[in-house]
């Protein structure tokens, strides 16, 4: 199956939970260390894979592969890790339908759009690939990880179905 990547301001597409609260400052910095164009920097992407953002990473992908788009080079180093604790938060607990779809739109777009990453990287979505075939789908861990999403969502004055409603629809039935 193809998958379409459409262009767009990541940083608009997502809620504001997804986001570090100053994640303009973010922005900022990673751009103004780029500028420095130094020898001396190297940026590295340490996102950490888990079931609230499984289906968000191609975008979070996109967004620091446009930096090494833009010069030509790579600039950002995108070296994603695994959760394993608290265990809700391990992927592993999702059906393997919706972990074998998330996985094929991040495998296209790694094909299509990430020209600059390093082999730690193509290990890392190797180590992804593996994760999302196996079928551990544990229905009460996605009880749990519902529970614990829905006390930050009050915290954070968020609601999990609005913010990522395509994780929701996967797990409402467990919630």
């Amino acid at each position: 199956t193809a998958y379409e990547i459409p262009k767009r301001d990541w940083s608009s597409d997502v809620c504001s939970s997804d986001l570090p609260t100053n994640f303009n400052d973010v922005d900022n910095t990673i751009k103004e260390l780029i500028s420095l164009n130094s020898a001396n920097i190297s940026l590295k992407a340490t996102p950490v894979i888990q079931i609230l953002n499984l289906n968000k990473l191609v975008d979070l992908f996109e967004y620091f592969e446009k930096f090494n788009r833009m010069y030509k080079k790579q600039v950002i180093d995108i070296r994603p890790g695994f959760v394993f604790n608290p265990d809700y938060n391990n992927i592993e607990h999702l059906p393997k339908e919706y972990k074998i779809e998330c996985f094929r739109k991040i495998y296209f777009w790694m094909l299509n759009n990430s020209k600059y990453q390093s082999i730690q990287f193509s290990n890392s979505i190797k180590a992804l690939k593996t994760k999302c075939y196996e079928d551990k789908f544990n229905p009460s861990k996605l009880k749990e990880f519902y529970e614990f999403t829905k006390t930050l969502d009050k915290i954070r004055n968020n609601d999990l179905a609005v913010c990522n409603s395509e994780l929701y629809s996967v797990i409402k039935d467990y919630a």
